[in-house]
């Protein structure tokens, strides 16, 4: 079993966090979001972490050693790229311990330089986008995300479609009735979906991206997730 959490999940609550601990969010923030889900792990016994990449935030990618020992005895670990790319991205993933896969929205796969496909094409996952459903090539391998497969049709439908090619779930829900961004990657447990007939979903790595607004809705998501993924308290 392999469950953990996306480093958006606690993003409301970074500043919070950061002042009570005397993290550096601003010029540091690397390290900081690491430490972070390195004092939630205490809380939320998660085995599994994506690491969510914006360049614009990120001033340097020298990792602490703690924070690249913590990483580096995760179950899984998974880094999103997000943003235009502009610093040498080859130079700053290598800086990492183990990465299971990267992650590129499918939209965005042109963002990326030909030598980082031909370093790191067989980690690439790409991930199923919002409000438009994409053809994947044959032997592209996916990052099924689940709030977006809901806005573009079946959940169930679009899981079966491709599941051969899936190796990372994110799990959350989007709010139909509002096209916005903040209507993305709600709670769960607050939005009941049935996760039946998606054969196989708990054999692969899940990795939970709903925003929370406190650590104790966040630990209440995680449960939740785990129960009805992999029917575990």
């Amino acid at each position: 079993m392999k469950i953990g959490l996306s480093s958006g999940c606690a993003y409301k609550l970074f500043n919070k966090i950061a002042k009570d601990t005397g993290l550096n969010l601003e010029n540091d923030y690397l390290n900081s979001v690491i430490c972070i889900y390195r004092l939630l792990q205490k809380k939320i016994k998660f085995n599994a972490f994506e690491l969510i990449l914006i360049d614009k935030f990120i001033k340097h990618y020298d990792l602490s050693l703690e924070n690249y020992i913590w990483l580096k005895n995760l179950d899984y670990f998974s880094v999103h790229l997000m943003g235009e790319y502009k610093r040498k991205i080859l130079d700053d993933i290598e800086r990492f311990p183990y990465i299971d896969f990267l992650i590129c929205h499918i939209d965005k796969k042109n963002n990326l330089p030909p030598t980082f496909f031909y370093k790191y094409s067989d980690k690439i996952l790409y991930e199923n986008i919002d409000f438009v459903k994409y053809d994947f090539k044959v032997k592209d391998n996916i990052c099924f995300d689940i709030a977006h497969a809901e806005t573009t049709g079946d959940i169930k439908d679009q899981y079966v479609e491709y599941r051969e090619n899936i190796k990372e779930i994110h799990i959350s829900r989007h709010d139909l009735n509002h096209k916005i961004i903040n209507t993305h990657h709600l709670p769960l447990n607050k939005n009941m979906y049935s996760f039946e007939e998606m054969y196989g979903l708990n054999k692969l790595p899940i990795i939970i991206e709903s925003t929370c607004n406190s650590i104790d809705e966040l630990i209440k998501e995680f449960k939740y997730v785990k129960k009805v993924i992999f029917n575990k308290e």
